[in-house]
């Protein structure tokens, strides 16, 4: 029933990003979510939630014949996270803060209760972080290409 993106262009941490994952996963699995998402008419929802460095807002959600797209764009994460909140904590305020975005545009009734915060296993955090390490180095290296390919001009 749901997909998502996270497009993320400020770092993040692997345990906001496991946990958001998860979270959705759960949502997947779950037939109070199925029963929610029925009134549409639509196989599936598409959310993004893309955090970007600039001062943006942006939502848009679209439907078409199978799917519904919904793109969230803001400038931080944790949308109604107290300061002091943990990242899960804050991926899960994302979630739900997405959820209620598709929700009031397409005047669905409320959300189901959302599951409760998964438990990161240590292993998967140590994948999670393992893959964003060779994210970050795969950047730095098609930006020394592209200044390499690109010199200033003098």
């Amino acid at each position: 029933m749901f997909s998502k993106g996270l497009d993320l262009h400020v770092e993040m941490t692997a345990e906001y990003e496991l946990t958001y994952v998860c979270l959705h996963d759960e949502l997947n699995r779950d037939d109070a979510w199925r029963a929610w998402w029925a009134p549409t008419g639509r196989q599936r929802l598409e959310i993004s939630f893309n955090i970007v460095p600039a001062e943006a807002e942006y939502v848009s959600v679209r439907r078409g014949s199978s799917v519904v797209q919904a793109v969230v764009v803001r400038p931080t994460h944790g949308f109604a996270s107290a300061p002091e909140a943990s990242e899960p904590q804050r991926a899960y305020d994302d979630i739900r803060t997405n959820l209620g975005i598709v929700q009031d545009r397409l005047k669905l009734p409320p959300t189901p209760p959302l599951p409760p915060l998964p438990v990161l296993d240590e292993n998967d955090l140590r994948a999670m972080r393992a893959v964003k390490e060779a994210q970050a180095a795969e950047q730095r290296w098609v930006g020394e290409l592209a200044a390499w390919l690109n010199p200033p001009e003098s």
